[in-house]
């Protein structure tokens, strides 16, 4: 007997009406940009994500869960952060 292991591909093709909270959920990872059929996206390492609290901001968050506060901002696009906001971590 015999176990096939297979790799995660490297990248995601996007068919048709794909929703992007249900791309990010299945991959565990951001979706940035338009959608559509035939979209390559390449995969993105992450180590789960996190929910902003009142008066968080990407140098405090980057401590609290000692990442890099560069890679933190790439990671989630910069976008501005606000309470319950979902941020990515590297």
């Amino acid at each position: 007997m015999f176990l096939l292991e297979v790799d995660m591909a490297e990248c995601i093709t996007v068919r048709q009406e794909t929703a992007r909270d249900e791309l990010e959920s299945a991959y565990a990872m951001p979706i940035y940009g338009d959608l559509f059929d035939g979209r390559i996206i390449k995969r993105t390492q992450v180590n789960g994500y996190c929910r902003a609290d009142v008066g968080d901001d990407y140098a405090s968050i980057a401590k609290k869960y000692d990442c890099n506060e560069s890679l933190l901002k790439k990671l989630n696009n910069n976008a501005p952060i606000y309470p319950s906001k979902k941020l990515w971590l590297p």
